[in-house]
């Protein structure tokens, strides 16, 4: 349960300055090193911030619905870019942006919202003689992104 404390602690570990409104404090982090969710403890019970600042202006969000992103920015919490959905909600709001990594809209290299690296530096790294582990090391990701990229797993459209 929230107290009003609660919140007051929440909404100062918010950036209101831009059109989305940025979560300032904890961030969930993915294994490829991105950080996504806004994360909020409530009772010592860690929750995504996006769904508190939903309950807190709109209320319950009902049992195995999701709070879903207009803006498509994880770290948003401008209520009035949230709206609840269903979890095929949620895949039919990706595929109409072209967000789904592996469908025929899928955008790839720079266009992907998800890219760490620059066509240059995959060029880059394609003609480098230095070993995988190096590159991954000078370039902040993990070795094997670095032998997927040589191999043309991915990037193959450079």
């Amino acid at each position: 349960m929230m107290t009003e404390r609660d919140a007051q602690r929440f909404w100062s570990k918010v950036d209101k300055s831009g059109d989305c409104w940025i979560w300032k404090g904890a961030r969930f982090k993915q294994r490829n090193g991105l950080l996504t969710y806004g994360m909020f403890s409530v009772d010592q019970k860690p929750k995504k911030a996006h769904r508190i600042s939903y309950e807190l202006v709109r209320g319950c969000i009902p049992t195995g619905f999701k709070v879903l992103h207009q803006c498509d920015n994880t770290a948003c919490v401008r209520p009035d870019h949230l709206f609840i959905g269903s979890q095929l909600d949620n895949i039919a709001d990706c595929v109409l942006k072209r967000r789904n990594r592996n469908g025929p809209y899928r955008k790839v290299g720079e266009e992907n919202i998800h890219h760490v690296l620059t066509e240059a530096q995959v060029l880059f790294i394609r003609k480098s003689e230095r070993s995988n582990q190096q590159l991954a090391n000078d370039f902040g990701v993990g070795k094997s992104t670095i032998g997927h990229i040589r191999k043309r797993r991915t990037w193959r459209h450079i």
